[in-house]
């Protein structure tokens, strides 16, 4: 039996809900790959199988109160409440009060969670309270040496010069998953909700399977993506048009009617490069304030993940981004968008335009 139901709390005895905005919330997806996300807005958030439950998981594993998440100050903590299958904290079964951080899987019973935190993103990106700085397509930041936020506003047609930061790496600590994309890598991320995911791929394919021109294959592939990931608010397809790794931009567009993206240059080269998917996260303000405000903070989720020929080599890249700071893209985002991306770069093969390379 699936977990079907999580329920929204009732504000119980002792269960206080706060004002402002969830400084934290859990988020599950099922085996049919329909997310859940639940703010943990409250100092006390039970969970268990019965119905009175904060949290109600209806899986005969859970037991009627299993566990319990408390908030103590901007801290939370998870406690098992003597469940009879346990719970565990990143793999690990607890026996006391554990302190939760930023990315931390939850399991209670078999039923997989993970933790988000704002402020456990915060210490994880170290990028604090950011101005972000917009570059024109015309126009290059020559005075930064921080990769994590150089943007470029680009339009399809647009080539753009290898950056000259992506030598210096992105911060590490920004990178929330990373992994090989070549096809003899994907067994492991096809383990995981691997029913929902075959499911996913048989309708891009369907989708796709009698289109042979290029432009068509990106525009139905985008629309996919949309229907696919309800937190995507952009998506680029970029192509490396030679040897001195110069970027093309193919196809640009999001939920917003326009025909441009903001790509994150040193993201992307690094991707082609290594033949990664990268899943990047920093927090940005969204304007400039005397006195910093957590309300100022938007967090910004990219996944970029390596367009890649039957042979292997990496001739492009798709870039993904959000900024919903209760839908952030994570690890199994990426693991699907890494699988699905085969599925785009087949048919990209097959077109009667194709071009060298993509």
């Amino acid at each position: 039996m699936l977990t079907r139901v999580l329920r929204p709390w009732a504000a119980g005895p002792g269960h206080h809900r706060k004002a402002e905005r969830p400084m934290a919330f859990l988020k599950q997806v099922d085996d049919n790959l329909i997310e859940v996300r639940i703010p943990l807005d409250k100092e006390c958030i039970i969970v268990g199988r019965e119905g009175g439950c904060d949290v109600q998981v209806e899986f005969p594993a859970v037991s009627r109160s299993h566990a319990q998440i408390t908030q103590e100050s901007s801290k939370f903590f998870l406690q098992d409440l003597n469940s009879r299958n346990g719970t565990k904290l990143n793999g690990e079964k607890i026996s006391s009060k554990e302190l939760l951080k930023h990315g931390d899987k939850i399991e209670f019973s078999t039923k997989e969670f993970i933790f988000y935190s704002l402020d456990g993103l915060n210490e994880q990106t170290g990028s604090g309270l950011i101005t972000p700085r917009m570059i024109p397509s015309s126009g290059r930041a020559e005075d930064s040496d921080d990769a994590s936020i150089m943007r470029e506003f680009r339009k399809i047609g647009d080539d753009v010069e290898p950056s000259p930061f992506v030598a210096k790496e992105l911060r590490e600590s920004k990178i929330i998953a990373c992994f090989p994309a070549q096809t003899d890598q994907l067994n492991p991320l096809i383990a995981r909700v691997a029913p929902s995911k075959l499911l996913q791929v048989l309708q891009l394919m369907d989708a796709l399977r009698r289109i042979r021109n290029r432009e068509e294959v990106f525009e139905a592939a985008a629309s996919k993506m949309q229907e696919f990931f309800p937190s995507m608010e952009r998506i680029a397809f970029v192509e490396e048009t030679d040897s001195s790794h110069r970027i093309r931009v193919i196809f640009a567009g999001g939920r917003v009617p326009d025909s441009s993206s903001e790509l994150c240059i040193p993201l992307i080269q690094r991707t082609i490069r290594d033949s990664d998917a990268l899943l990047y996260a920093e927090q940005r303000r969204k304007s400039v304030t005397d006195v910093p405000r957590i309300s100022d903070l938007s967090n910004c989720y990219i996944m970029c993940v390596p367009v890649l020929e039957a042979n292997g080599v990496c001739c492009g890249a798709i870039q993904m981004d959000c900024s919903d700071d209760e839908r952030g893209f994570d690890a199994v985002d990426l693991e699907r968008l890494t699988i699905l991306t085969h599925v785009i770069a087949f048919a990209l093969e097959h077109c009667d335009d194709r071009v060298t390379g993509c």
